[in-house]
Formats: C-alpha cells, sequence, structure tokens
C-alpha cells in the first residue's frame, strides 16, 4: 500500500517535470475478456478505459509511429492466449497492435496457438513480431545461442504469418550492445526496451521506449502519457542494460 501511494506521488511529480505529449507506445502481457492464463492480465473493461483516456488526451492510436508528438502504439508482450477473446473489440475499435510472441510457446497452454495467431493476423490490425524463441536472458547469451534465438523465431513467425518480421522485444528487458548488433545484422529494423518514456531512445537508433501500464488506473495513465515514466529512467537503465 505504501509502495503504491509512494509510486503515485512519483507519477504526479514525473508528469510536472517532464510534461509533454510526445508520441509513447504502451505495453501490457495480456488483455483478456473471461479469463487468462497470465499472472498479470488487464481485463478488457480496464483496457476499454485506457482506451478512453488515450484518446480524450488527444492521442492517436497507430501502427506504427511517424509523428514526435501525440501518435501512441500498444503492444503486448509474450503471446498469452486472453488476447484472442477480443479480437471483436479491436475490430470494433479498429484498434491497431503488436504482439511479440516466444514462439517456443505457440499452442501450449495458455499461449496463442497456431490458428489464432492466423486468424487475428489476417485481421490486418495485430501484427505478430519476435519476442525471441525461448525468452531467454540474450545479455547473457554466447554468440551461437543469441543468433539461434533470434533467428529461429523470425523464420517461424514469417512462415506462419507470411509477414516480414523486422521488430523483437528483448525478453525481461534485458539488453547490451551485442545485442543491439546481432539484431541489426539479422535485419531487425526495429528494436523494443522495457525502458519507460516517450518511444525513441536517443543513444540508440532503432531502439524505442515502453511504458508498462497493465495494472494502471486512470489516474497513473494520465500522468504517463504527460511523460511521468521518465523519472523512472535511470533506475530502468541500471536494471535492463549492460555493456
Amino acid at each position: 500500500m505504501i509502495k503504491k501511494y509512494i509510486r503515485k506521488i512519483a507519477l504526479f511529480l514525473g508528469s510536472v517535470y517532464y510534461n509533454n505529449k510526445e508520441s509513447k507506445i504502451l505495453f501490457y502481457h495480456d488483455i483478456y475478456l473471461t479469463q487468462s492464463k497470465c499472472n498479470t492480465p488487464t481485463s478488457l473493461m480496464l483496457f476499454r478505459q485506457h482506451i478512453q483516456c488515450v484518446q480524450s488526451s488527444g492521442y492517436e492510436i497507430v501502427s506504427d509511429i511517424d509523428k514526435d508528438y501525440l501518435q501512441l502504439k500498444i503492444q503486448l508482450d509474450d503471446g498469452f492466449a486472453g488476447v484472442y477473446q477480443i479480437l471483436d473489440f479491436l475490430k470494433e475499435k479498429k484498434l491497431p497492435i503488436e504482439i511479440f510472441i516466444i514462439t517456443s510457446k505457440i499452442g501450449k497452454e495458455g499461449y496463442l496457438n497456431e490458428d489464432q495467431i492466423k486468424e487475428m493476423n489476417s485481421s490486418k490490425l495485430v501484427r505478430f513480431s519476435s519476442h525471441t524463441h525461448s525468452h531467454s536472458d540474450l545479455s547473457k547469451c554466447d554468440s551461437k545461442s543469441l543468433i539461434n534465438e533470434l533467428q529461429t523465431s523470425k523464420k517461424i513467425l514469417e512462415k506462419l504469418t507470411t509477414n516480414q518480421v523486422n521488430a523483437l522485444c528483448y525478453p525481461k528487458g534485458l539488453f547490451s550492445e551485442k545485442v543491439i548488433q546481432a539484431a541489426k545484422d539479422l535485419d531487425y529494423k526495429e528494436q523494443y526496451s522495457s525502458l519507460p518514456g516517450s518511444y525513441k531512445l536517443h543513444e540508440f537508433k532503432h531502439v524505442y521506449k515502453r511504458n508498462l501500464v497493465q495494472f494502471s488506473d486512470l489516474q497513473e495513465l494520465k500522468c504517463i502519457l504527460d511523460g511521468a515514466m521518465s523519472i523512472f529512467n535511470k533506475k530502468y537503465w541500471r536494471r535492463h542494460f549492460s555493456k
């Protein structure tokens, strides 16, 4: 309770100090209508409220950010099956999302199976991208294992979706300069971290920031849309990046 209260104060202070309407990425782990096997799911009811908050704050929800201000992208990590339950909602609201798949989990209990992926992919609203093959910490992989994690995932997803896969989300948000270069060599043009703030990461080209909002209430989300998560940037750098 105390931690939550301190976080709310930090987010408020962050929204005042870093106040901006720069384009941002929000991410979740699963969004469900009736049930989810994910440990950190978001109900459709809360997600619907998030969408209303985002739109009333002046942000346009897009599949690709191409403006520095007032655009927002929605992503989900891991490929849990709950999100399949909200496909009709996505179609109704014409909401584009991107799902980062752990390819070794496809078809396992609680995860999307091949038929669900194909159906969601055919909607043209859902893009499937790589979360590696086995969700290993890429920053600790040797060169051979690192390439295998990135290459295997890409091949499986490209065969399944018949789309080019050029986006990668780092498992657990952990990455290094070696990981960035290996992914670039395998033609991953977009790489997504768990570092919070506005979507651009100026230190490394084509590596982007994202804001985890799966449990955020509307007050917290409004602060995050105003740039509040940048207050945690140094903390997340120390936790997620290694040279």
